[in-house]
């Protein structure tokens, strides 16, 4: 199981959905590597943009990924 500290690196990091959102953000001159995606994460993972619902279930393998209004990675957390 990992750990919210293995996905420290993400934070500061832009989210995109897919692909295609992804290269959306390169042709406006994001550079590759501050881009990150529904691929880069675990399986069990959630995206959470500001002032979603969520459920207050706990699931330890779960990755809780807190972005803001422009989708930039603000917190990552497990459960």
């Amino acid at each position: 199981m990992s750990a919210a500290k293995d996905f420290e690196h993400l934070v500061g990091k832009h989210f995109a959905d897919d692909k295609s959102k992804a290269d959306a953000l390169v042709a406006k001159g994001i550079q590759k590597d501050k881009i990150v995606t529904k691929a880069d994460l675990p399986e069990s993972h959630r995206v959470l943009p500001p002032n979603s619902m969520m459920t207050m279930d706990f699931r330890p393998e779960r990755l809780n990924v807190e972005v803001d209004a422009n989708n930039v990675v603000k917190k990552v957390t497990m459960g």
